[in-house]
This record gives structure tokens, sequence and C-alpha cells, in this order.
């Protein structure tokens, strides 16, 4: 990757495969927490499984592949949503 990819990328020095604490808050209180590979291709987990990517914007994202994460754990977007990012070390 180059200079323009996510800070979250940048602070970890993310590769392919690294895994990935996620943590979803609303108002302050934890909704959701998984953990997942940074991963280059929705492919690279099962069907149905999370994951963390570098979206079009250069952005970094979370999914299931060929599902719907937002709808499935009722995650939203706006202000009082925050999201927190750990480096797992295996």
């Amino acid at each position: 990757m180059d200079q323009y990819r996510c800070r979250t990328c940048k602070k970890f020095n993310l590769k392919y495969g690294d895994r990935l604490k996620v943590s979803i808050f609303h108002n302050d209180k934890k909704v959701y927490e998984t953990e997942a590979p940074y991963s280059e291709t929705f492919g690279n987990v099962p069907k149905g499984k999370p994951l963390c990517y570098l979206n079009s914007l250069l952005q970094l994202s979370f999914a299931l592949n060929q599902d719907n994460f937002a709808t499935t754990y009722n995650i939203q977007s706006g202000s009082e949503w925050n999201v927190e990012v750990t480096k797992l070390d295996f």
C-alpha cells in the first residue's frame, strides 16, 4: 500500500492476514465485538464470517462475506457510534 492508506493501517502496519479485534459502541455501550482478519478479498473468509478490508475510499471497513454486516448486527452510522480496533499479536 502507499501513503494514502488509512490511519489505522499505518498505525498497526497492517498486512493481509493480520487479525484485528473490532469493538463497536453505540452511545458508549459496546454493542458488537469480534476478531476478524484484515483481508484483501471477501473470498478469503468463509461465507457469513467477518472480515476487515480497505474500501474504495481507503477507509478500514467491516463486513460479512456474502451477508449484510450492518443489518445482521443492527449497526448504523452517526456521531453516537464509535469503533475501536486493536491488532492482535499471535
